[in-house]
This record gives structure tokens, sequence and C-alpha cells, in this order.
């Protein structure tokens, strides 16, 4: 009924976490299956390990401080403690026992690069790594000079020369029409010839893209034919990020359903970004969300992984997880394990639970669901609406709404009220949104009493609706002076509060840094500022992790469906039951 090999080695997994995973340890463990990445023709394992969680410090390796490769004062990988080029080297260690073999990294996340690269070499000079081993990816910023795209390309290469050539190369965050003249249109000084040059000269294997844009952006570039595949925010019931609520080229669909349909017509590989993060913090996900798959017997992020890889229709290749230390990977593998040991009974659970969250997103709509609230939201770079990221904001309306997810909303808001201050009225609508960065579209000026603008919602077949909406999303997170709009006993009430939480501790460089955290880190050699390693020793960790997957355990069983600790009813509770998992 399942496999026992699994069930036998609960203990022997949770040993070779603390452990750091040597590649010795979990030879009997199902590996991460791989898929056709595309026509890359690369074979991917369907779980990636990103590299924006594990790096010491975001500052730039090559600030010339006291010297170039500088993360500390110009020091190199002499500036890396051991502490956490050792848990690179676990987390690595890790990745390939389970089978994951893409490892994904950017010119920009800090120390990334240099520290990936260094615990691949160093593997491969130990002998415990081939090269053909593993598939790398990193990715360099559009430029508007082919003079700045080269200098990315140097500083990337100069890291990466020594393990021969980067399989995936990535146009990194290719967000706005502006970006698109500088790869495509933009005369003498376009730069994709540039990236192409570096395929032809060998160094770089396969070209893609990544992005924050729209759909109808999304389309124009996959039109163009000139990329192998497509790093996309895609995260199914939660969403899809920045191109939530917007059209699709033909106006016949919303999100990026259809961008990942048409990147699969062009035999694109599909990657699937921050699924678990900017899919829904689903490490953390609310009591609403998990009562609505308590009956199932599945976690959030048991759910997100079976329906990117199962539930999509085989059209997403890998999804990422960017692991701070070993142990981040157990929820997800355990997905993968339960799903692949038990796929009849599974994928019966999948349907069941997929079905259960539309229907709470249909009760929340109304007649029409998520179509008819979308239907003629202008995209976020539409002048009519003046920055206002109008989807965004009816996005996160949805996601509290339906499931209870205030505080990923609240995170998500923060950043519309950055754009907000740095909106400036005396500009033009083109020269404001050339300031946006990673996160486009604002909030609204709250304390002017701001409203959408009338011509905004013209296309919408309820536009009072729509700007009733919007006011309610900002009275849940704007207040006035240091009072939180609501309390711990309200969200609690509202089921809106944490379920669970497997998150140990808060210092992920991927939240609240800043560029005087970032130089704060840089001037205190990483004693203050963001950081990527975690401070708690992975014992811990994978004990509160047990801890979590318990007490989940314990409230399901109080269900009506529920699961018995002591003895299964039948075959769904045996397999959530011998599930391989931290519990």
């Amino acid at each position: 009924m399942f496999n026992a090999i699994l069930s036998e080695n609960k203990e022997q997994l949770i040993d070779a976490l603390i452990a750091g995973y040597s590649t010795k340890t979990l030879t009997t463990v199902t590996k991460f299956p791989k898929r056709r990445f595309g026509k890359t023709e690369l074979q991917i394992s369907i779980l990636t390990c990103g590299g924006m969680r594990f790096q010491q410090n975001w500052c730039p390796d090559n600030l010339p401080l006291l010297g170039s490769r500088s993360p500390v004062f110009g020091l190199g990988m002499s500036g890396i403690s051991s502490a956490c080029q050792e848990n690179v080297v676990d987390i690595v260690r890790c990745c390939l026992s389970l089978g994951i073999n893409h490892f994904e990294t950017a010119r920009f996340y800090g120390t990334s690069e240099m520290q990936l690269a260094d615990a691949l070499h160093g593997l491969i000079q130990t002998g415990e790594l081939k090269r053909e081993d593993f598939i790398l990816q990193t990715k360099l910023l559009p430029a508007d000079t082919v003079a700045k795209a080269q200098n990315f390309w140097v500083s990337s290469w100069e890291i990466f020369s020594k393990l021969g050539y980067i399989d995936l190369l990535s146009v990194h965050g290719l967000n706005s029409e502006e970006h698109f003249k500088w790869v495509f249109e933009n005369g003498e000084e376009t730069v994709l010839p540039f990236f192409q040059s570096l395929v032809t000269d060998g160094h770089v294997r396969h070209l893609g893209f990544s992005t924050h844009g729209s759909p109808k952006l999304v389309a124009k570039i996959i039109h163009k034919n000139q990329f192998s595949y497509v790093n996309l925010h895609a995260h199914g019931m939660f969403g899809d990020y920045h191109g939530s609520g917007c059209a699709s080229e033909n106006d016949d669909a919303y999100g990026h359903s259809a961008s990942i349909k048409l990147a699969k017509l062009y035999d694109m590989g599909v990657f699937i970004i921050s699924p678990f993060d900017k899919g829904g913090k689903l490490y953390e996900p609310s009591s609403t969300l998990t009562s609505l798959l308590n009956p199932f017997g599945i976690t959030a992020i048991e759910f997100q992984s079976w329906y990117q890889w199962w539930g999509t229709e085989g059209n997403v290749d890998t999804i990422v997880i960017g692991a701070s230390k070993p142990s981040d990977l157990t929820e997800v593998h355990a997905a993968m394990c339960r799903f692949e040991n038990n796929r009849a009974v599974c994928t019966t659970i999948l349907a069941d639970a997929t079905r259960a969250l539309k229907k709470t997103i249909l009760d929340t709509c109304g007649a029409g669901g998520l179509e008819l609230l979308y239907k003629g939201l202008p995209n976020l770079d539409d002048p009519r609406a003046n920055g206002i990221g109008i989807p965004h904001l009816v996005w996160l309306w949805v996601m509290v709404k339906a499931f209870g997810l205030y505080s990923f909303a609240e995170e998500r808001f923060k950043g519309m009220q950055d754009e907000a201050n740095k909106w400036n009225k005396s500009k033009t609508h083109a020269e404001n949104i050339l300031a946006w960065n990673f996160n486009p579209g604002r909030c609204l000026f709250w304390k002017e009493q701001e409203q959408v603008p009338t011509e905004a919602l013209s296309d919408c077949p309820d536009p009072d609706r729509i700007q009733t909406i919007i006011q309610e999303v900002h009275s849940w997170f704007c207040s006035a002076g240091n009072k939180k709009p609501f309390t711990d006993v309200q969200l609690q009430e509202r089921g809106w509060d944490a379920g669970y939480s497997l998150r140990t501790w808060t210092d992920f460089p991927g939240y609240g840094f800043s560029i005087s955290g970032v130089v704060m880190q840089q001037l205190t050699c990483g004693v203050f500022g963001p950081h990527g390693r975690g401070k708690r020793k992975e014992k811990k960790y994978v004990n509160e992790v047990h801890k979590c997957r318990t007490f989940w355990r314990e409230i399901h069983a109080k269900t009506e469906s529920g699961i018995h600790l002591n003895g299964a009813k039948n075959e769904h509770d045996a397999i959530v039951e011998a599930s391989p998992s931290c519990g």
C-alpha cells in the first residue's frame, strides 16, 4: 500500500537532516523524479534548490571596499564564515541525495553566486560530484546598454568559469515594456545578441527569462521565440503574484495559466518561482486555510506541491524552494514521497482538495467567480489607473477573504505602500513607473482619501464593488499612528491568524532587507543586518517541525473525517500516518 522503506527510514531521515545529509546516508529514500525541461532537453528535477536564502549576506560580492570579490571588506571567500559555507555545502549534498539536480541563483543575490560556485567546485574537486550531475542557473538583470550587460556577465563568469559552463542563463526581471525594448528593440544597444553570443561561445548552454510582468507582456516575450524556458510566478489556487487579476493576451483568461500554456506551445521549460512564499507564505498558513485542508489530510505545502506537479496537466516542470538549511526541504520531500508512492489515492485527495478551495473562492467572489471579479481590471501599467495596482489589491482581498492569508497579504501590501511613497505627483505616469522595482503597483494615498479613478474601472461589470473591495483592503492594513488594525484576538476570531508555522526564525535575507541593512551587515561583518544563515541548530529545527506536524495531526484527528493517531481507519488514513515527513 505504501513504500515500507520510507516508513522504516523516518529516524534515518531526521538523523541525516541533523547531520547535513551526507551523500552516503539516504540511498534508500525516494528521490525527486525528473522531467524534460522543454526544448533545452535537460532532465530537470521537479524541485529546484534556490539560492536566495543560504548566502551569508546581501552585500554585492564585488563591492570595492578593500578589493574585488568582496563579501566582507574585500576578503573574497575568506570573508565567508566557515559555518555559513559548510551549511551551503550541506544543502548541496542534501539536494543531491534527494535527487535534486538543479541549482538556481542570481548576480544580485549578494554572495550567493560565489558561495554556490565554491560549494559545487569543492565537491567536484573531492570526487563527490561530476559537472554533468547538476544543472546550474544564474540570472542577470536586463540592461539598457550592451556594455552594462557585458559588465554583469563578467562579474558572474569570473565566479562560475571554474565550473566550465553555465547550463541556464536568464534575463532576470524582464518586467516592463522598457525592459522588453532593451532586450529586443534598442538599436545598437539591444542586449539579446550579446546574450546569444555566450551560447555560441559555449559559456552558456541555454537562454531563458524570469519575470514579474503581466500576462500580456509575458506573451509578447514568448512570441519572440528567443528563449528556451521561463521562470514565472504562477501559484495556482493562491494567485500569480503580480500577474493576478491581469488579463491574458486575448483577454480570455486571467493570471499566468495562459502564460504557461503558451510557453508549452513553444516547447519552453516552465519553472515556478516562489510557490511557497509569494504563493501564500504556505510555511505559515492561516488557521482558515489549515482548516480547509485538514479534512483531506494534507498541509498547505503538500497541497501546493501536488497541485504544481500533478494538477497542472504536466505543464510545470520544476518548482523552487529557497533553502537556508537542509531541513527546509523536508516538507516538500514528504509531499513528493506521499504522492509518488500512493498515486491513485493522492490523485483523488488532490482533486477533492482542489474542488474545495475553488468552491471557497467561488463563495467569496459570488456568481461568476474570479473571472467576473477580475473582468475589465486595468493592467498595472495602464495610465488610467494612475499607478494603482488594482488587480493586485483585488487579489489580496480574495486571498484574505477566502483563505485568511492576512499576514501574507500584509507583506504584499507593504510593498505597494513603498511604491506609493515613491510616487511623485509632479512627474508623469510614464516617469513614475520607470522607478518601479520588482514589485510594481502602488496602493491608494489612504490619508488623502483617494479613490480609484472612475475611468480605470470603466470596463468592469461592477465598478462600485471593486471600489468597495479596494477600500476594504486598505482598511485592513492602514491605521492611524502605530495602532494595528486588528488585535491578535480579532485575527483569531476571523481565522486570519497562523494555523502553525514552520519558520523557526525570521531573519531570512528575503524579508525586510534594505540598503541600510546591507550596509550595516557589511560594516559589522554580518553581526547585524539581514543574513541568510539560521541561528538555531538543525536538531532544534527538526524538533520544532516534528512538533508542528504532531499538532497538525492532533487537530486533524478531531475533525469528522479524522485521522486516528493510534490506528488508521482506511487506506487514506494509513497513507497519512505513514507519510515520511518530519513527524
